[in-house]
């Protein structure tokens, strides 16, 4: 085929689902996006679960999408791996264990407790914790509270599963209770980051409590749903240099921040996983390489690449999407647009999308191969406001007018995708409040462009090596993935 350029659109968040009520992507006017749905071929992906690396049933999500994505093949992710891992072989854990008691320390186990599956897994912190203290370890929690890949006001729920979890004596206690907007924080808001930073190593807070409930009940009573708890004490623990730290969160975007203030405590670090080559931290379960990934292989065939995304999801079309590498390839461009600096994106539904198709039209011509994201599907559906979801979609149906008619004119081909579901989903029956979550539903893979082609049904990891079949490239052995063509 190699028609030029060709431009993969990842629409992120925004899955397909039958259901239409409380389903912004339905309710949305999105005439171009559906047009292009009857026009052109098209088809529906499997983003979640063990189509993505995940155990099955598990939600997809924009880290493992977009490795899978980039990749074009199934990568086991920490999940899996972890249920494969011999633990009583872990030589990461064992030196930890050795290290804390010949600093006579005791730890503390930093990270979200929740079952949301997308940063952390309570299920898998539980079992590592129970590890700790059998070595007759001491234990400080200090529990970031999830609300946004799980209910808004869950946190109750994993407080108890841990109390139930783990042994009824004084070898462990909450230390400090704060909700992922604070100690979560991805975006450089680092007043943010600082707030937990103090709570969790310096004992400082504005507020504090008795017990891990009480603190709890304060911030409801404050008007705080889980993920906007602000930092608060519940027993005062400064992190020494002769103490550890655990990271129970597995996911690198969203501890880094938080993660480069804990290393100035000096404390023994270790965390659940790692992908950074440079970070010299121990993990649990740490790097694995993956080889010929959609990039390397553009750049091995001496094509340009563009890569642009607003700030919330650059690192998802550069870092994730490259294999978690951070690389500059020859001929390679990549375009960061700031995210607007607002509390939550429900304030500014269309967020940076305008801007980024206005950088993006001048540079098709540029370029072999472009990789975008626009975040709104996501970013906007994670806070369960169903009218600003709708408003969001919209702006994105608007971006897709703009963008795809300029990419026909050049004689190229768009194709037009998702990394996991969200947005087609605002509201949750059983609880009757806001889904704030991810989903298990396939998302949506239309290719435009000059010629006449048949699609057929497949998986994230397929689209790699469509695009080398557009581009008349044959796939490396690596890729597992198929032509959905």
């Amino acid at each position: 085929m190699n028609t030029k350029p060709v431009v993969l659109c990842i629409m992120d968040g925004v899955g397909i689902s039958s259901i239409k009520n409380h389903n912004a992507v339905a309710m949305a006017k999105m005439p171009f996006f559906n047009k292009l749905r009857r026009n052109y071929p098209n088809t529906l992906l499997r983003a979640s679960g063990t189509a993505v690396g995940l155990p099955a049933g598990v939600m997809g999500n924009s880290e493992v999408g977009h490795i899978t994505i980039g990749a074009g093949r199934i990568v086991n992710q920490f999940l899996r791996r972890f249920d494969l891992e011999n633990w009583d072989k872990n030589r990461p854990l064992a030196d930890f264990i050795r290290d804390i008691k010949k600093r006579d320390g005791i730890v503390h186990l930093i990270g979200l407790m929740s079952d949301g599956q997308v940063h952390a897994d309570i299920n898998k912190t539980i079992f590592i914790a129970n590890k700790l203290l059998k070595a007759n370890l001491k234990i400080c929690i200090h529990f970031f509270a999830d609300g946004r890949d799980t209910p808004p006001k869950s946190a109750k729920k994993y407080i108890n599963k841990l109390r139930r979890a783990l042994p009824k004596n004084n070898s462990w206690w909450f230390g400090s209770l704060s909700g992922r907007y604070f100690a979560m924080d991805r975006n450089q808001n680092l007043d943010r980051t600082k707030l937990a930073f103090d709570a969790i190593a310096m004992a400082r807070s504005k507020f504090s409590a008795q017990t891990i409930d009480d603190a709890l009940s304060a911030a409801y009573k404050r008007g705080e749903s889980d993920e906007f708890i602000t930092p608060t004490i519940i027993k005062k623990s400064v992190i020494t240099k002769k103490d550890g730290i655990v990271f129970a969160n597995y996911r690198s975007d969203r501890i880094r921040q938080i993660l480069n203030m804990l290393k100035t405590t000096n404390a023994r670090i270790l965390l659940f996983s790692k992908s950074e080559l440079q970070d010299k931290t121990p993990a649990l379960l740490p790097y694995s390489a993956i080889k010929n990934t959609l990039g390397d292989v553009l750049a091995a065939n001496n094509l340009s690449q563009l890569r642009i995304a607003e700030t919330e999801k650059y690192n998802h079309v550069t870092y994730f999407f490259d294999a978690e590498r951070f690389i500059d390839f020859p001929n390679s461009e990549k375009i960061l647009i700031p995210s607007p600096k607002v509390a939550t994106f429900d304030l500014k539904p269309e967020m940076s999308a305008i801007k980024i198709t206005n950088a993006l039209l001048p540079k098709l011509k540029k370029f072999d191969v472009i990789i975008l994201n626009y975040a709104n599907g996501d970013m906007v559906g994670h806070t369960g406001n169903e009218l600003a979801t709708i408003r969001a979609m919209e702006c994105l149906d608007a971006q897709l007018a703009r963008l795809v008619p300029v990419v026909l004119n050049l004689g190229g081909t768009i194709l037009i995708t998702a990394d996991h579901g969200n947005a087609e989903k605002m509201w949750n029956e059983k609880l009757n409040t806001p889904w704030t979550a991810h989903t298990t539903n396939r998302v949506p893979l239309i290719i435009v462009g000059p010629n006449q082609i048949k699609l057929k049904n497949g998986g994230l990891s397929d689209i790699a090596p469509t695009i080398l079949k557009i581009l008349g490239i044959k796939k490396p052995k690596e890729m597992t993935g198929t032509s959905l063509i």
